[in-house]
């Protein structure tokens, strides 16, 4: 069992949780469609010899430029903002020590390392980025993957640099054009490695001492994805033993709340899971699987198949009204004042630490 930073999510909030996956056989299920950590690797070999190429061109442009033609364009174009990013960050500082793809020793995993995406000494911070060219938003605050890579850089590092801070950051292009940054002190570093060694530690027991503790981090958990995990099953039971729903006391209603996203993605892997067994055995138990709806998907890239639609005289594009918030930007407001009416989505409930608008206020 190697205990990866990717990962980290998962066995430092349930420490017993790959070992239960371990013990009992669970694989990750596995995914279909457009191999994305595949592209993601793709991208950040391509952003490595790219940031270097602006350094040192005649050494890496050629590598950077062939890989950036084995990916698909809207990828590459993520990644070129990275690229940008770092070159900026780094543009005129001649004596700034920085760099990309830095492989560093894992303290709690002997004869294993992680890589750190790109990392500079700013001044008295250590600062650490991790690039993600996916789409589903990353937090910055408290992540567990880039404290341990900070942490491990940090103790390779200590002796030649004198810094007392550690910022680490996410740079997910797709989101925003600049890294979200969150920053702790030397003291706290110290704080969090106990922690993380505390976890690994306890992961690493037998089976018997090994929390299984249901949380946000079971989204990703073989056990939740096979919907196998007794704890989060014994959970389960637990918050939902009541009878009418009408006479749920507050306490039980935001205890339900609380893990109310753990529990939906759980009962979504209940369905996947049945989809996958044999015909007969769905029949046995009164189900049946029936065909989805049939669609259409284009094997090459958007702006290949617009760019071969024009050609044939077919227009690419689906054509529909700018809202009004396209017109404001492009426009300004004065053109469309007391042309629109504003209007609000169903609201959302989340916890008093996530930003955003209250109703009401």
């Amino acid at each position: 069992m190697i205990l990866r930073p990717s990962k980290a999510n998962t066995w430092i909030g349930c420490p017993g949780a790959l070992a239960f996956c371990e013990a009992n056989d669970i694989k990750e299920r596995a995914r279909t469609g457009t191999d994305w950590a595949a592209l993601g690797t793709q991208a950040h070999k391509y952003a490595e010899a790219g940031i270097l190429s602006l350094r040192w061109p005649d050494k890496y442009l050629a590598k950077a430029e062939e890989l950036a033609n084995g990916l698909p364009k809207n990828i590459r174009d993520i990644a070129d903002r990275y690229i940008q990013w770092v070159d900026e960050f780094t543009f005129g500082r001649e004596r700034m020590f920085w760099g990309v793809e830095r492989s560093v020793p894992l303290w709690y995993e002997p004869d294993h390392r992680g890589t750190v995406d790109f990392f500079a000494v700013d001044g008295r911070d250590l600062v650490v980025v991790d690039f993600k060219s996916g789409r589903e938003p990353v937090p910055v605050e408290r992540n567990p993957q880039i404290t341990i890579y900070a942490i491990a850089l940090y103790g390779e590092l200590q002796a030649e640099i004198d810094v007392d801070r550690i910022t680490i950051g996410i740079m997910q292009p797709i989101e925003s054009r600049e890294p979200s940054f969150w920053s702790f002190t030397i003291d706290e570093l110290h704080a969090f490695k106990r922690e993380i060694t505390s976890a690994a530690i306890e992961a690493r027991q037998p089976l018997v001492s090994g929390r299984l503790t249901p949380g946000s981090w079971c989204k990703y958990c073989p056990a939740k994805q096979n919907a196998v995990c007794p704890a989060l099953d014994r959970q389960m039971m637990e918050q939902f033993n009541f009878g009418d729903p009408e006479l749920l006391s507050e306490d039980k209603l935001f205890a339900v709340l609380q893990n109310i996203k753990t529990y939906k993605s759980w009962l979504e892997s209940i369905e996947d899971r049945a989809r996958e067994m044999p015909a007969e055995t769905l029949e046995k138990r009164g189900w049946k699987l029936i065909q989805g709806a049939r669609r259409f998907n284009w094997k090459e890239d958007e702006d290949t198949v617009a760019g071969w639609l024009q050609r044939s005289g077919v227009d690419p594009f689906q054509h529909k009204l700018k809202t009004p918030s396209m017109v404001r930007d492009e426009a300004g407001e004065a053109l469309i004042e007391g042309m629109y009416e504003t209007d609000f989505n169903k609201p959302s409930l989340v916890p008093l630490s996530k930003r955003g608008r209250s109703v009401g206020k």
